[in-house]
């Protein structure tokens, strides 16, 4: 029987997963090594997608019995929101696969040249066994992926606009929709 104490044992034995715990990794088509490795770094906000398991009716003596048909990775995209940092690599980053995959002359380059994957790190603090000292001897929980997906035969398909004004002061974000085949649950996250 579910009890307060044996809650209160379960969040103090693992923790809670925290929603501002995570890591982006994004793996274009040869376009900029060291400006990926930023993007997981600026990634503010992003989304681990959903899935559906679509289901037909199927008469099974004289009972309509719902059985499963169909697999959703819940839509056709993920969208992910970038701090733009002051050269505007993020910006610079998608207009360049963006630009790979419609060329000027408005054709379609090849599909395998212009996909890449993402992957998204759901990360959590170690209990107290996993903690570690840093640099300035402070100690620090250690942090791991305990989830992780990629996102397979991913591309930018949209970005947002950026106003500008002088009325306004701020960061500026840039919100980033990807396309994508379907996820896979990473085993390897990291690599």
């Amino acid at each position: 029987m579910p009890s307060i104490e044996r809650f209160l044992a379960l969040v103090r034995d693992r923790n809670l997963a925290r929603t501002e715990k995570f890591q982006v990794n994004i793996f274009g088509p040869n376009i900029d090594i060291d400006t990926e490795r930023n993007l997981s770094l600026l990634c503010e906000e992003a989304a681990i997608p959903g899935l559906n398991i679509g289901t037909r009716v199927v008469r099974l003596h004289n009972l309509n019995v719902q059985r499963p048909s169909t697999i959703d990775y819940t839509g056709e995209s993920a969208s992910f929101t970038f701090l733009m940092d002051g050269f505007w690599d993020a910006r610079k980053y998608f207009d360049s696969w963006m630009g790979k995959i419609i060329t000027p002359n408005r054709e379609v380059n090849n599909y395998t040249d212009i996909i890449g994957r993402v992957e998204i790190n759901a990360l959590h603090e170690g209990t107290l066994s996993d903690k570690v000292e840093d640099i300035a001897g402070q100690q620090e929980f250690e942090q791991h992926a305990q989830y992780s997906v990629l996102l397979e035969e991913a591309f930018p398909k949209s970005m947002n606009i950026m106003p500008m004004s002088y009325s306004n002061s701020g960061i500026h974000r840039l919100q980033v929709n990807f396309a994508f085949k379907y996820w896979t649950i990473n085993n390897s996250p990291g690599e």
